[in-house]
């Protein structure tokens, strides 16, 4: 499911410059963006995500700049669906 015209309308102007320091340009935010929603809707692994998202590199990597940036996720930080697990004792373990 990809983001509406009026979701981007409002995501858009929170993002950077599409326009790197180095290299060529980044491809299109919103393509990035409907990878990463998808990825935290569905909690799928990053290598598994459907090609129509283009590289599961290129999505991850722009996740990990804007955070290290210090971009905002639209909404702001949310926690990970899966946080509570770091505190769940397995049997067993």
């Amino acid at each position: 499911m990809s983001s509406t015209d009026a979701q981007w309308a409002r995501i858009e102007p929170l993002l950077p410059d599409r326009a790197p320091r180095r290299g060529g340009r980044w491809r299109d935010h919103r393509q990035v963006i409907d990878a990463i929603a998808f990825n935290y809707r569905t909690g799928t692994p990053w290598m598994d995500l459907p090609v129509h998202f283009g590289s599961w590199k290129g999505a991850h990597n722009r996740l990990r700049k804007w955070a290290a940036d210090g971009t905002e996720p639209p909404g702001g930080r949310q926690p990970l669906p899966t946080a509570g697990l770091r505190h769940h004792t397995w049997p067993g373990w």
